[in-house]
């Protein structure tokens, strides 16, 4: 499997949480990163360990520059045929026939990412093993919050807010909201009118690998165990802190567990800042 490795203002968590996502996503919570009554973080914690002492562990059946790699040198890899599987945004399903460096059209199936034989509960502090759906803890990572179209109040003084929300309205219409998934601009499918297999045909989907693609959108959005990413203030530094110590570790410059405990550390000082009591609420609140 392709990983972002390479140290990407905190954007390479995104692939480390997925990663972990099996073995994190306990079913009967939706606390993965802090404990809910305290913020006290969990990426430091046995799931989050596992995950990375994984990453580390598969280094030599990786490509020689994979600790360097960034995430779009490990797309690039994929499409260019050097990976037998990546974890990435749907985008990487449309490039796989759109984009000019692809060599993999035809030869790629899609599906919500891996899950784990064995999840860990954060209430006992113990691994349990999965004994429901086949033996494996399943939890797909709905990495970054989307995207969003704003219009800002100044348009409103300048008389110029309905031409604003006539625009949004025909770049988010069925079709042209259609047409920047299909030819790649980072969006991915969002409306229920872009789950139509015909419709992505014309890009050189059969009509099978389509229907694949989707279902693995869909089966990700909608999965009960699925892992709405963190929604709380501070987020791009608690990540920035997580990709800077679990670097740290996929260069053999610490443990995986004496890493994350850093990244642990440099959670709770973000959090103290911010301050702990609002933190606290405003966490408990996004995972509702």
């Amino acid at each position: 499997m392709l990983d972002t490795l390479a140290p990407n203002g905190g954007v390479s968590t995104y692939f480390f949480n997925s990663r972990a996502s099996g073995y994190a996503k306990h079913p009967s919570s939706n606390a993965v990163f802090f404990d809910p009554k305290d913020m006290t973080p969990y990426i430091n914690t046995p799931p989050f360990v596992q995950a990375l002492q994984d990453i580390i562990d598969s280094l030599p059946g990786e490509p020689p520059d994979e600790k360097t790699a960034d995430l779009l040198k490990t797309f690039g890899d994929f499409l260019a045929g050097s990976g037998s599987m990546v974890h990435w945004w749907a985008d990487v399903g449309v490039n796989e026939y759109t984009n000019n460096t692809s060599v993999v059209q035809n030869k790629v199936a899609f599906d919500i990412i891996p899950g784990a034989k064995r999840v860990y509960n954060q209430q006992t502090k113990a691994w349990e093993t999965v004994t429901t759906n086949g033996g494996i803890n399943f939890a797909p990572y709905l990495a970054f919050l989307g995207w969003g179209v704003y219009v800002m109040n100044r348009a409103q003084k300048r008389g110029v807010a309905d031409a604003c929300w006539d625009l949004i309205v025909h770049l988010t219409s069925k079709d042209i909201s259609l047409w920047t998934n299909v030819y790649p601009s980072g969006f991915n499918p969002w409306r229920l009118s872009h789950f139509n297999p015909p419709d992505w045909v014309y890009t050189g989907f059969t009509i099978e690998s389509a229907t694949n693609y989707l279902n693995a959108i869909k089966n990700s959005y909608n999965h009960p165990n699925r892992i709405i990413d963190l929604r709380i203030p501070g987020l791009g530094q608690y990540y920035l802190e997580a990709e800077n110590a679990w670097t740290r570790a996929v260069a053999g410059q610490a443990s995986a567990q004496q890493a994350l405990d850093d990244a642990a550390a440099a959670w709770n000082r973000i959090t103290d800042q911010l301050g702990r009591q609002s933190q606290i609420q405003l966490y408990q609140t996004s995972l509702k």
